[in-house]
């Protein structure tokens, strides 16, 4: 599924090993932290460099992006 928020296009995808993921402007997010009907993501393209960016759902609606990628890659 794609969808776009007023900042980006995103779609949901699924990885080698079967779980969740988003994927948004060219970066995949892994999923973090389940509480209820929220979700944090992380960069997984990066995120063993130290990469900060993450994405916050709620309901799989995008709430909350940081793209900063910036340094890291």
């Amino acid at each position: 599924m794609i969808f776009t928020t007023p900042r980006a296009r995103f779609s949901f995808t699924t990885s080698r090993r079967g779980k969740r993921m988003i994927s948004l402007n060219g970066y995949n997010y892994y999923q973090v932290r389940v509480n209820g009907r929220r979700s944090r993501w992380a960069c997984s393209t990066h995120h063993r460099n130290g990469c900060r960016a993450a994405i916050k759902t709620v309901d799989d609606v995008i709430v909350f992006i940081n793209e900063d990628h910036q340094g890291i890659h």
